[in-house]
C-alpha cells in the first residue's frame, strides 16, 4: 500500500511521522485495524478510479496504559486499541471526514476485534476538540515522548461508544438546524 506513506508524511512533522517500516509492521501485523476512506473519481474518458483520501490505523495492547513500548508493538488479542494515525489528504481536510472516520472506527474494529474494551490515542493540544467530536475523553498529559511537543492522552470506552456517538450526532443535527 504505497498510498499510505505520502499523505501521512505530508501532515506530520518529520520527527513524528511513522517510518515506512512502522507502517509496514502495522499493516502486516494489525491490518484489520486499518480503516480507509475512499473517494471514487471519474476522468474525462468515463473511467472511475478509487483513491484513498484518509485512514485510521492502530495496534492492540494488553495494557490500558499508553507507553512508548505499548505503542511500538502489536499484541494480538489485546483489549486496548492504540490509534497511531488519523490521516486525511490535504484536499479533503476541513470537510468533517476525520470526525466521520473517528465515529465509524469503533464499529469497524468491533467487527474484527470484539474483545476491545477501550480505544486510546495521544494527540497535540490543538487536536483535542477534533477527538472530542469523535467521542474521546481527555485522560491527561501523556508520558509518551514522540517529537518535541507534549502530547495529551485520550480514550473512548467501547461500552459507552454507541450512546456517545448518537449523542454527538444529535448535537451536530441541532447545530446545523440553527443556521438557515
Amino acid at each position: 500500500m504505497t498510498c499510505l506513506s505520502p499523505p501521512h508524511r505530508a501532515i506530520r512533522p518529520a520527527d513524528e511521522a511513522a517510518t515506512r517500516e512502522k507502517l509496514d509492521y502495522r499493516i502486516n501485523h494489525a491490518g484489520d485495524l486499518f480503516m480507509g476512506a475512499v473517494a471514487s473519481m471519474g476522468d474525462e474518458e468515463g473511467h472511475v478510479k478509487d483513491s484513498i483520501i484518509g485512514y485510521i490505523c492502530g495496534t492492540l495492547a494488553n495494557s490500558s496504559e499508553l507507553t512508548h513500548e505499548s505503542m511500538s508493538k502489536h499484541e494480538p488479542g489485546g483489549r486496548t486499541l492504540c490509534i497511531h494515525s488519523v490521516c486525511v489528504e490535504s484536499a479533503s481536510r476541513r470537510q468533517g471526514l476525520a470526525t466521520r472516520m473517528l465515529r465509524a472506527y469503533p464499529s469497524f474494529v468491533r467487527e474484527h476485534q470484539p474483545q476491545i474494551d477501550e480505544i486510546r490515542l495521544i494527540c497535540k493540544a490543538y487536536l483535542v476538540q477534533l477527538y472530542q467530536q469523535g467521542g474521546f475523553d481527555i485522560v491527561g498529559p501523556s508520558p509518551v515522548v514522540h517529537g518535541q511537543d507534549p502530547w495529551i492522552e485520550m480514550k473512548l470506552d467501547m461500552a459507552q461508544v454507541d450512546a456517545k456517538i448518537q449523542q454527538l450526532e444529535e448535537l451536530d443535527r441541532k447545530r446545523r438546524s440553527w443556521y438557515f
